[in-house]
């Protein structure tokens, strides 16, 4: 899926001497072959369906309240997840800090490359039809307004990825 495979492009950097490495919480650094590589991805991967999932189900069913408390302990999961996923990972020698700088703007294009245009183009018009139906809701409960700037951020952010690629 195009849309996750935004998600899980910027996981892996490379060090000096051109290895991939991944950098648990900012701070160790392990060495990460091929094999490996798609074996992180896929499970997380399969872990960002899942969740994305279920924050869209509580929100429907249980409503906001209920994902107040469901994020965060999403988010713990994931962490967790990661952790788990590299353990058996060997150690690399150096740092996170000597890894050479990407910067923001790097990764967010990495992303945008990854989804991929024809994704991006797709979550443009959704994010346009969002836009529009919470802007027409807003009209009748006026709380829903936080709606309509959500997701007319979230066409904002797709504008900018198609124009940089």
């Amino acid at each position: 899926m195009a849309y996750l495979d935004g998600f899980v492009s910027s996981l892996f950097r490379h060090d000096a001497d051109g290895q991939r490495v991944f950098v648990l919480f900012g701070r160790t650094v392990y060495l990460v072959s091929d094999r490996d590589a798609v074996r992180i991805e896929r499970r997380v991967k399969a872990y960002y369906a899942i969740m994305l999932s279920s924050v869209v189900v509580v929100q429907v069913h249980y409503g906001w309240r209920w994902n107040l408390i469901a994020v965060p302990v999403w988010i713990a999961a994931y962490y967790a997840l990661v952790a788990l996923s590299v353990r058996s990972l060997p150690r690399a020698n150096g740092r996170a800090t000597d890894l050479p700088r990407v910067s923001p703007r790097d990764l967010a294009m990495q992303r945008a490359r990854a989804t991929g245009q024809p994704t991006l183009w797709m979550l443009l018009v959704i994010g346009l039809l969002m836009t529009a139906a919470s802007i027409v809701a807003a009209m009748h409960r006026p709380f829903l307004w936080l709606g309509a700037v959500f997701f007319g951020l979230c066409t904002l952010v797709s504008i900018w990825q198609l124009r940089k690629l």
